[in-house]
Parts: structure tokens; sequence; C-alpha cells
């Protein structure tokens, strides 16, 4: 992602003022149908910043924020289109994650950015199995 880009979408997020913590009864819902529909574990929405992950709400999973640079969803946010990764542990990109790395690791992983109406990527829709 350009940085003139990112500045936009960093700006665009930053304009919203989210308090994360509250948006997980908001969409419960919505990511526990993302996973009955794709037959996977986990689903998430996740906001990106500069420099974390915020997983604003969560279905079957615990985590609440992770480093930007660990992130998968950082990656689905550079571009319009879903991203999917059929095999996290063969993606060069991924493969010494720990989340990956240990014996009940992720393995799938599919992701949809989430656009506000001014075209900004400020996360995404993320399932994982």
């Amino acid at each position: 992602m350009k940085n003139v880009d990112e500045y936009k979408r960093i700006k665009k997020l930053s304009e919203f003022d989210f308090d994360y913590a509250s948006l997980q009864e908001e969409f419960k819902n919505f990511v526990e149908l993302a996973a009955n529909i794709a037959g996977t574990d986990i689903s998430l929405i996740n906001i990106i910043d500069n420099h974390s992950q915020w997983s604003v709400s969560r279905y079957n999973a615990e985590i609440f924020k992770m480093d930007r640079e660990a992130s998968i969803c950082q990656y689905t946010i550079g571009s319009d289109n879903l991203m999917e990764v059929p095999r996290l542990d063969q993606d060069e990109r991924f493969s010494d994650k720990p989340y990956v790395k240990q014996d009940n690791g992720f393995r799938y992983y599919l992701g949809i950015p989430l656009k506000v109406g001014t075209g900004e990527n400020i996360g995404a829709l993320c399932v994982l199995d």
C-alpha cells in the first residue's frame, strides 16, 4: 500500500473514534454467521491501525489485539479483493507465525476488506480454520 493511501486510511479510521471493546456485542451474530457459512472454527472483524490489529468482534476466539506485523489481515486491507490462503503453513508470509506453527495452528484464511464509503479499507472480516 502506498504511503499516501495508508495515510488516508489511518486518517479516515481515526475519524470514527471507535471504542473497540464495545463493538463485540454489535457484531457477534454477524461473525457467528460468517463462521457458519464458511464452515470454519473462527471468525473475526478486525480493525487495523498504524501498529495493531484489533479484533473488535470475535467468534470462537479470545484474541483482542495483536501487533500489525503479525497479522494476516494487514495484507487483506491492501487490496479491494478478498484474500484466500488455503494453506497458511505453505505461504512464506505466514508459515513462521506462532499461530500457524503450533500443533493445532491455523491452516486456512479467508479475508474480505471492510471499506468505508469514501473508499478506504479500515479492516477485514476474516474466517480461519
